[in-house]
């Protein structure tokens, strides 16, 4: 199979989507050399580099030994001749294209495929694949029958797949793509600009007997970073998660083992970073003995398609509240990054618009509002259920039983000097409200709290998004 990607950075969902099949003779093709990098240092080999009469024959040889396959193209002639071919099958797989899928008369195949009976000094079989009508023409070269070109025919023997970024779904939903093993489930992860009740639907969630939620974790498009860019490894995935935030990690709320964690992290040849930060997951949920694990940031909200590149089981619930309800919220707490309600207004506009615009570049994407999780639990816990195609269970609804515990999770941060750089109970005090059932009061709490001039200078900024969500 020969994947012919036709948009930038979805290599990745198509080999996680490959990973799950019974799919194993196949390679990239199109990808950018950036991409090539990139794939490579993840530990992926099966890509085609392109070579023809304008792409120079070192372009290839300068991936010799990384990767498998060179696709000769011939868009005005044959580029190959016997320098060039030897060359080339010292290090690499063959795929050479024929005329006719550049647009050149099918009468010309015949003498294109002759010309290839000079190479008679090739080395092993299986190694050329014709791709294209030349393949129905080759009979006449004496040497075919001896396996020294693999021949087939387009859309016959090998299926080129053409995957753009809308395409993705469709292509892994393919036939071909039969799983060999069970799918994973969705992922949720929670996001929302700040004080938008995500803490409160990590705490329903969290109660479900399947599903485990730890606070929050901030790595996540760090580690995706590293692994677009191809320099992850078992060393900077076990820094990055056990040292974020920089100023004072994260890492002691976990509870986890972190020599064991880095352990598993090492065990992993070849490194795979999806992998990798599963295992953080696992090991979380295994601490409460449960089967599903999920994430809630709020800043995920502007990162979710490469959040989605790392995890392709990622389900995003996106939790909007009316922001002037959230900036009132936020305005008074030690991590509100302004006072002022202009910038305040501007943070929750981008925030959420971010997050919307990004839902059309990933698979799973749930909206729900705040107002309505506290009106209409029930409701709409079922439909988060049935998008994580878990059943529905009446235990995420008492969540205020269980809050109490789960927040001693919330420790003492420190700097890096080992001062205190914020109490146990200065964390906790500021999620107070979730030990307590759903509170309708906080709904419109602006319409009393704000002053009229707030509320101008709201609306001059985030004006057209409140109406275009349905907010007076």
């Amino acid at each position: 199979m020969i994947l012919n990607v036709k948009s930038e950075r979805i290599e990745w969902r198509v080999l996680e989507a490959i990973k799950n099949t019974r799919v194993q003779d196949y390679f990239f093709l199109d990808c950018s050399f950036p991409m090539i990098r990139q794939l490579v240092a993840a530990g992926e080999h099966k890509i085609a580099v392109r070579f023809s009469e304008f792409e120079p024959l070192e372009n290839a040889i300068s991936l010799a030994g990384q990767i498998d396959w060179v696709w000769v193209d011939c868009f005005t002639r044959m580029p190959l001749d016997e320098h060039t071919y030897g060359t080339l099958k010292k290090h690499f797989k063959l795929c050479i294209v024929s005329p006719e899928l550049q647009g050149r008369s099918v009468e010309t195949i015949p003498d294109f495929a002759k010309s290839l009976g000079g190479y008679r000094s090739t080395q092993s079989a299986r190694s050329v694949l014709i791709c294209g009508r030349i393949a129905q023409h080759l009979s006449q070269i004496d040497w075919q029958s001896k396996g020294r070109f693999w021949c087939t025919i387009n859309r016959h023997t090998c299926r080129t797949v053409l995957i753009a970024m809308e395409q993705v779904e469709l292509f892994e939903k393919l036939p071909h793509f039969r799983s060999r093993k069970p799918q994973l489930s969705p992922m949720p992860i929670i996001v929302g600009a700040p004080r938008s009740g995500t803490t409160l639907l990590r705490f329903m969630l969290d109660s479900h007997p399947e599903l485990a939620i730890p606070p929050e974790t901030g790595f996540l498009p760090i580690l995706a970073e590293q692994a677009i860019s191809g320099t992850a490894t078992a060393e900077s995935y076990y820094t990055t998660i056990t040292n974020t935030p920089l100023q004072s990690p994260a890492w002691p709320d976990f509870s986890l083992d972190a020599s064991a964690f880095e352990k598993s992290l090492r065990s992993l040849r070849p490194f795979d970073p999806t992998e990798a930060t599963r295992r953080f997951y696992r090991q979380y949920a295994d601490r409460f003995a449960k089967k599903r694990c999920g994430e809630k940031t709020p800043m995920y909200s502007v990162h979710m398609p490469a959040i989605e590149t790392l995890l392709p089981e990622a389900a995003f619930i996106h939790l909007i509240r009316d922001g002037r309800d959230a900036s009132l919220s936020l305005r008074p707490l030690w991590f509100s990054p302004s006072a002022d309600i202009s910038e305040l207004a501007e943070q929750w506009k981008s925030t959420v618009v971010k997050a919307r615009q990004d839902s059309t570049l990933v698979r799973k994407y749930l909206e729900i509002r705040y107002e309505d999780l506290l009106t209409s639990p029930t409701k709409i816990l079922s439909t988060i259920c049935s998008f994580l195609e878990m059943p529905y269970s009446s235990c995420m609804e008492a969540y205020y039983q269980r809050t109490p515990e789960r927040l001693r999770e919330h420790l003492e941060r420190k700097n890096a000097n080992g001062t205190t750089w914020l109490t146990q109970e200065q964390r906790i005090s500021q999620q107070w409200r979730t030990t307590l059932p759903p509170d309708t009061s906080r709904i419109g709490v602006w319409r009393t709290q704000m002053s009229q001039e707030d509320h101008a200078l709201f609306r001059n900024v985030a004006g057209p998004l409140l109406s275009d969500l349905g907010y007076e």
